[in-house]
């Protein structure tokens, strides 16, 4: 013991003794960082450190020594140094639509259920319907199936995508179908089902733009 601290190690390169510094990396869950721990290097080399997310998950940076988003990120040795790769797992959403199934002119709401990632999420849709924000309504103009997709971004820009489906049905009773006259979008059709009144029975239509068909009644 000489009594000295702090005093990096020697290191022998060709016929000269350099004085070397430490770098020691880890990783959370997650991800690997290279280059491995424990190589030593001369003073003020400058070192590359990359880090690569597995399946599933996404970077969130450096810590330690180095605090950075930047990857690779380029460090000088000029002392023995620790860092830290951070991971996190990627966001995951679902979708769903209220109510499963609609009639044409009835609102429906699309709504994500997000998890994962690093919150606060921001939310792009598309399909029957597009726009943004946690949740989106819909109008169905047409008795048939509409699907919807939804892609949910994190605060560190990782993203995911899901989709859902909402089935619209013919109508079923004569509010419905004044519903159906009074909401549906342009072009819509609003379609009665059969047996859904009886023969004679008055309906008023106030709309030219769409169509109203009714089925025999039975």
């Amino acid at each position: 013991m000489n009594g000295l601290q702090n005093v990096p190690p020697w290191t022998q390169l060709t016929n000269y003794w350099y004085a070397g510094y430490k770098l020691t990396t880890q990783s959370t869950t997650g991800g690997t960082v290279a280059p491995w721990p424990g190589s030593t290097y001369i003073p003020e080399q400058q070192v590359q450190l990359s880090a690569t997310p597995g399946g599933g998950y996404v970077f969130t940076g450096f810590s330690g020594s180095v605090s950075t988003m930047t990857n690779p990120v380029t460090v000088v040795m000029n002392s023995d140094k620790v860092v830290t790769a951070n991971f996190a797992p990627a966001p995951t959403v679902t979708c769903s639509a209220t109510p499963s199934t609609a009639y044409v002119g009835q609102t429906v709401t699309f709504t994500p259920s997000p998890s994962g990632g690093t919150p606060p999420y921001t939310y792009t849709w598309s399909g029957a319907v597009s726009g943004s924000g946690s949740q989106i309504l819909f109008q169905p103009s047409l008795t048939q199936p509409y699907n919807e997709s939804v892609t949910v971004r994190d605060s560190l820009g990782a993203q995911s995508s899901g989709a859902c489906s909402v089935n619209v049905r013919q109508l079923q009773t004569l509010a419905e179908l004044q519903t159906c006259i009074i909401n549906a979008p342009a072009q819509g059709e609003c379609a009665l089902a059969a047996g859904s009144y009886s023969v004679g029975t008055p309906i008023k239509i106030e709309r030219s733009d769409i169509v109203v068909r009714a089925a025999p009644a039975v």
